[in-house]
């Protein structure tokens, strides 16, 4: 087991101070990146497993917790598996208990909505009918996918990563999206938005980044359109705009709303940092947030899987400098860095998702100035699992999706005993 010692949270000042995002406040800067888990229940609801999982991670000191993708109807993504549902008034239960536990923990939680499935993405699961802007191939370059660090780890254990990833099959040509879907979309979407709030909520991102049907609609790498939704930047944003527009007049002054968007594609043709900054300052009249990722599916090395901490931060930095709303820069698992970032003006909040999954105590492990377990970056539970429809694991956590066994974790063991509230 990987353990890191750090100081106390004298050296980390920065890292401990209260952050307004739009009209909430957040305890400290570390946040949680939205997390696919693979534990939704049958039906596609919020059960056990994917709740006291947030619940220990809320527990352990994350001031902001981005939820697993809520998918908007049950018919538009193709990997059902994957994520909980949130498109009516029977979903409300399930999320409404995760909304609760996880302010009963002393965490503030953004739901990261899902703007009709994975675009391209399907494609590359196999969906033949998997909808995008345009119909443009999709070709994988093992240099661009599979990391260093990964590939040594899989192969000790006789794996063959880049078959896990299917690098050299011939993938079906997504579909290209009718002018009728995408208001479809556009209204499920801001619907979920809604029904966010109602659940209790803090606030709600709208995903448009790494690939997926909203992050494809923004690039001209993807984006091919010759209608109202391609071309100039005005047209790439309409989609996300719409959304946007449509959920505020849906949503209260309380709650916040933003964008999950990639730093920059890098792939050819794509969206660079200093073109997702301009869409950033277009789009930033419509948002409290940006929230970042970085590359694409078929380019995940940048972001997905890299072998270093804080790959985003001079990408985020461009965007950062760009826009006066706050900016969550991902993939930093170092204190130190997310501290120096914060001091440096390139980011205002550090997020991860593995190494609140290899260690959900954190945060606090970091404000205590005790040791914590460090992500090895190897896959092999995470990336590895849910990419065919597995169970998330962790190799250095055995607790991962076991968490709803521990009576401790129950929200009325929780500092704050009274978290519902009447949208």
């Amino acid at each position: 087991m990987t353990e890191t010692k750090q100081n106390t949270s004298e050296n980390y000042p920065e890292l401990f101070q209260p952050l307004k995002i739009g009209p909430v406040e957040i305890k400290n800067r570390f946040a949680m990146s939205p997390t696919c888990i693979d534990a939704i229940e049958p039906g596609g609801f919020v059960g056990d497993r994917i709740i006291y999982f947030f619940a220990a991670r809320a527990r352990g000191g994350a001031g902001l917790i981005f939820t697993l993708p809520a998918e908007i109807e049950p018919n538009i993504t193709s990997v059902k598996y994957m994520n909980p549902w949130l498109y009516n008034s029977l979903h409300l239960p399930g999320w409404s208990e995760l909304a609760e536990t996880i302010h009963a923990w002393g965490a503030k939680s953004f739901v990261e909505v899902s703007p009709g499935g994975p675009g391209r993405l399907g494609a590359l699961l196999g969906d033949g009918n998997a909808l995008a802007p345009s119909p443009v191939p999709i070709n994988m370059d093992p240099e661009l996918v599979v990391s260093k660090k990964a590939r040594k780890l899989w192969e000790k254990r006789g794996l063959d990563l880049e078959a896990h990833y299917h690098i050299q099959n011939v993938y079906p040509m997504p579909k290209e999206i009718t002018v009728e879907e995408i208001h479809r979309i556009e209204d499920q979407v801001a619907n979920t938005v809604y029904l966010s709030e109602q659940a209790g909520f803090d606030g709600a991102e709208v995903h448009t980044a790494h690939g997926v049907l909203g992050a494809n609609f923004l690039s001209p790498y993807t984006n091919l359109r010759k209608d109202e939704y391609g071309g100039s930047m005005e047209n790439r944003t309409r989609f996300t705009r719409n959304i946007l527009e449509r959920a505020r007049r849906k949503i209260s002054k309380n709650f916040a709303l933003g964008i999950r968007i990639s730093a920059a594609e890098h792939v050819p043709g794509g969206l660079t940092a200093e073109e997702t900054a301009e869409i950033c300052q277009y789009l930033e009249p419509y948002v409290d947030f940006f929230d970042l990722s970085n590359g694409v599916h078929h380019e995940s090395h940048t972001f997905m899987i890299p072998d270093e901490d804080g790959t985003v931060i001079e990408e985020g930095a461009v965007i950062k400098r760009a826009v006066k709303v706050p900016v969550i820069t991902p993939s930093i698992h170092n204190p130190e860095l997310g501290r120096k970032a914060i001091l440096e003006g390139k980011t205002d909040m550090m997020a991860s998702s593995r190494q609140l999954i290899v260690d959900p105590d954190y945060p606090n492990k970091v404000r205590e100035g005790k040791s914590y377990r460090k992500c090895i970056k190897c896959l092999l539970g995470c990336t590895g699992r849910i990419d065919i429809g597995l169970p998330l694991r962790c190799e250095l956590n055995p607790d991962v999706l076991l968490e709803y066994r521990d009576p401790e974790l129950d929200r009325r063991n929780a500092p704050n005993k009274k978290t519902f509230t009447i949208r």
